[in-house]
């Protein structure tokens, strides 16, 4: 199975220079609920923002002579490290975007999806090592792929080495990705606080 690979990286690529920029003054209710995918986000020591200043859409160019509609990938949201000013100039953060299944791969299972991801990285980001098998878990009432990852991130002439959490999951036609990350030189201290974060995700069932 194949994906446009133009697209999610032009996106992720354009991420990550979004979170250089300053963030917006975090919210005081430490939580964000998307009820129709049943989740419940806690952003507890995080910056709460939508978008590029304050949103980021990008749109495919081309249109399938059997279907005109334009194809988004979207952000849904994006977390920045509420405690950092990074050297690097490149922020911690987490980000969770969607993306239209295309109708031909409408049979993709999870595994299909996160195999076309690791192949289109590859294909995209220098030196990408994923660091290891891909863990089945739960999110909620989805079944989701965690993947751990490294790869080079070149950016004003410069490369710098992310290490990257990854929970993918699938939903309606549409595959849900939550990327966190963080330079590689500092992942022994942003680690485990952007992979305590990702644990938190829970459902919104009431008890």
């Amino acid at each position: 199975m194949e994906f446009d690979p133009r697209k999610l990286s032009t996106v992720l690529f354009a991420l990550f220079l979004v979170f250089q920029c300053k963030p917006r003054i975090p919210d005081v209710n430490k939580t964000i609920e998307i009820s129709e995918l049943g989740l419940v986000f806690d952003y507890e020591g995080w910056t709460y923002g939508e978008d590029a200043s304050e949103q980021y859409e990008y749109r495919t160019k081309k249109k399938s002579k059997s279907d005109k509609k334009k194809q988004d990938l979207k952000v849904l949201f994006y977390l920045i490290d509420s405690e950092e000013n990074s050297k690097s100039g490149i922020r911690t953060s987490i980000n969770f975007i969607s993306e239209p299944i295309p109708v031909k791969y409408s049979k993709a299972t999870l595994d299909d999806y996160v195999a076309s991801m690791g192949a289109l990285y590859s294909n995209v980001y220098g030196n990408y090592q994923m660091l290891s098998v891909p863990q089945k878990i739960s999110l909620g009432n989805h079944k989701a792929a965690l993947l751990e990852a490294k790869f080079l991130l070149e950016s004003s002439g410069r490369e710098t080495e992310i290490h990257t959490y990854q929970i993918v999951f699938l939903k309606d036609g549409s595959a849900y990705v939550i990327s966190a990350s963080t330079p590689e030189t500092e992942f022994k201290t942003k680690g485990p606080k952007l992979l305590g974060t990702l644990m938190r995700i829970h459902g919104n069932e009431k008890p």
